[in-house]
């Protein structure tokens, strides 16, 4: 097993949409990969890497490819009405299903997002709420401010409301079910595709969604986390070591300026830390760090000597 790799700065795979637009800032997807800026894997698309150094990069707990996709979203406009299925419907098109965490770094006044439903919905009412493009009425909206954490399980109707600046941790999977698109209009000029049928099938009628919490510690919040992904804020403020273990981490920072091995990570910028390396963090910023998780060994113990259990397990999304 190759274990020659240092921290991997990211150049981000661009998207541009009706709604705005995404930057797949971490991605080893057949829809968009980002690529390696500098250093050995210099131009060399993540995927790519990954299938090189395996374990090395990937670590201990994930054998099949890279499993997560980071991703930033800029919507000017809201987003499609959407629902995301589990990893067993997901596997009849031969891809994941799609379990995220939304984290707003930037919200214009108003701003907010739509989260499952206002009140209990029947069969029936979804259906027709579809039929006569009322859905959006039924929507329970969040008003939306900076620091925000949202999880969307699969099954949950959601959409990123205009005005927003979301960094988004999910699955690695492009598995989108449209239910109702505001009635916008594509670049051609013409409705975009929906996806009533998938969409009826994996759709959680019960599901309605609020702020997640966090749990602060000296120097860490400890955001929600899934048995695909968890989630830190660090507050850099001076030198420390970070990486190593049984899974890589992706490093994005939201503000600020930090380094990594004393090259540079500005604001906006993303890395991928191997597992099988471990690098010197410096300079002054927050530093949101994602990664899959062992949730006794990266929350529970360190949390147990400052929080009840019933507190930290409710960091838990059993999805």
């Amino acid at each position: 097993m190759r274990t020659d790799i240092g921290a991997l700065f990211m150049s981000p795979h661009r998207k541009a949409m009706p709604w705005g637009g995404e930057r797949w800032e971490a991605a080893a997807h057949a829809h968009g990969s980002s690529t390696v800026c500098g250093g050995p894997c210099d131009g060399r698309a993540l995927d790519d890497v990954a299938a090189e150094y395996g374990e090395a990069l990937l670590g201990r707990r994930n054998r099949n490819g890279f499993p997560l996709l980071f991703k930033v979203i800029d919507a000017r406009e809201r987003l499609s009405v959407q629902v995301h299925p589990n990893d067993e419907y997901a596997a009849r098109i031969s891809d994941r299903g799609k379990a995220e965490m939304w984290i707003v770094l930037g919200a214009q006044p108003g701003a907010g997002v739509y989260l499952g439903f206002n009140k209990p919905i029947s069969s029936g009412e979804y259906r027709e709420c579809i039929a006569g493009g009322t859905l959006a009425s039924r929507l329970r909206f969040i008003p939306a401010r900076p620091g925000d954490v949202f999880f969307i399980p699969p099954g949950m109707v959601h959409a990123v409301g205009g005005g927003l600046t979301v960094a988004e941790i999910q699955q690695n999977s492009d598995v989108t079910y449209r239910v109702y698109d505001w009635g916008r209009v594509g670049g051609d000029g013409k409705p975009r595709a929906l996806h009533i049928r998938r969409a009826l099938d994996v759709s959680d009628l019960s599901a309605s969604g609020a702020r997640a919490r966090r749990l602060d510690t000296d120097g860490m919040t400890f955001l929600p986390a899934c048995r695909f992904f968890a989630a830190h804020l660090w507050r850099i403020g001076g030198d420390m070591k970070f990486g190593g273990g049984d899974s890589f981490h992706i490093l994005y920072c939201a503000s600020g300026m930090v380094t990594l091995d004393g090259r540079p990570l500005p604001r906006g910028s993303t890395a991928v830390l191997p597992a099988c390396a471990e690098c010197a963090v410096g300079g002054a910023g927050r530093l949101y760090d994602f990664w899959v998780p062992d949730f006794t060994a990266d929350y529970i113990a360190p949390l147990s000597l400052k929080f009840n259990l019933a507190e930290i397990i409710k960091l838990w999304y059993n999805v």
